[in-house]
């Protein structure tokens, strides 16, 4: 059987995670075996790791997110769904410069973030 081979980038985007979680859940017992370890990494085979995804009951794992206040998730939801700030100030009944105030204050905590998804305590 021939397997379509993915690294640990493929992994974590398959997962939603950060390669150094990739490296965290590898160490699972019940994680898929890497086909080869290669001086560039780790190889699995892509239907094992999908395999391994669905056995767990979830698509994704939570993706690394940070704490929103209930205000700064409904301005990003509005802007995912393709708001600008004029449509999301109407749709919140909040004024532009509130809007603008939300997604500075989600910007911040998204970059607030280390690759490895913890908050950067600096």
């Amino acid at each position: 059987m021939t397997h379509h081979l993915v690294g640990a980038a493929e992994v974590a985007a398959l997962l939603g995670v950060s390669r150094q979680r990739v490296s965290q859940l590898s160490a699972a017992q019940d994680f898929p075996v890497p086909q080869a370890e290669l001086a560039s990494g780790r190889i699995w085979a892509r239907d094992e790791v999908e395999e391994w995804i669905r056995a767990r009951g979830r698509q994704r794992e939570m993706p690394m997110v940070p704490e929103l206040t209930p205000q700064e998730r409904q301005v990003l939801e509005c802007v995912a769904g393709g708001s600008s700030v004029p449509e999301l100030a109407r749709a919140l009944a909040i004024s532009e410069r509130t809007g603008r105030n939300h997604l500075r204050n989600i910007a911040a905590k998204l970059t607030a973030l280390s690759d490895d998804g913890e908050e950067d305590s600096s």
